[in-house]
């Protein structure tokens, strides 16, 4: 989880995205959505709207750290997420726990995509997994006022997150017989990719 840090530090940062949104984070703290990178709105090249909360702390010390922390919490804050879909779902808390532990370890060591997702510099979408289940917990809580909140808020990581909506909205059509609200996530999935790439 630190190995992101220690690139930073020892000079290792070989891409853009780093520094693109790190000047994203500054300029904001200062009170501009403005990329110096590109020249434009900031919400222009990537829509990243939900990240800009690390710009409060840009204020207190102009670090690239501070993104690369939120990141880890990101992914370890996770596992809190994984426990209670576990404890969810099995009844026997002593296998729910376990479950979530060889969960919460597989997810972080082997599952590929998150694994190269902590070894690469930073993506907004990065700070997405924790919203993600959280959201799947107030679905399956019935807790939909909050789910659609986590939902709206999870788009400003990057456009292409209404794709969580789609993936949401076709478990809830399999999984229940009122229908309606899986279609509309997924109706409403493809329109948020649309109008936030297009």
């Amino acid at each position: 989880m630190v190995y992101p840090v220690l690139k930073y530090y020892s000079f290792n940062l070989f891409t853009l995205d780093a520094g693109y949104h790190s000047n994203i984070l500054y300029n904001i703290s200062n009170g501009e959505f403005y990329s110096s990178i590109f020249n434009m709105n900031s919400l222009g090249e990537h829509f990243t709207l939900s990240m800009s909360f690390i710009s409060l702390f840009y204020k207190i010390i102009p670090s690239i750290n501070w993104m690369m922390g939120f990141k880890i919490l990101a992914y370890l804050s996770s596992v809190v997420f994984i426990w209670l879909l576990c404890r969810e779902y099995i009844e026997d808390q002593q296998k729910a726990v376990f479950f979530s532990l060889v969960l919460s370890l597989g997810w972080l060591f082997f599952y590929q995509p998150i694994v190269n997702s902590v070894r690469y510099e930073f993506q907004a979408s990065c700070l997405a997994p924790p919203f993600i289940f959280y959201a799947f917990y107030c679905l399956k809580k019935n807790k939909i006022f909050v789910f659609f909140i986590v939902m709206v808020i999870l788009l400003g990581f990057k456009e292409h997150l209404g794709v969580v909506w789609i993936g949401f909205g076709i478990w809830t059509v399999l999984q229940n017989p009122q229908k309606k609200m899986g279609y509309i996530l997924v109706v409403g999935g493809i329109i948020a990719i649309y109008l936030l790439i297009f």
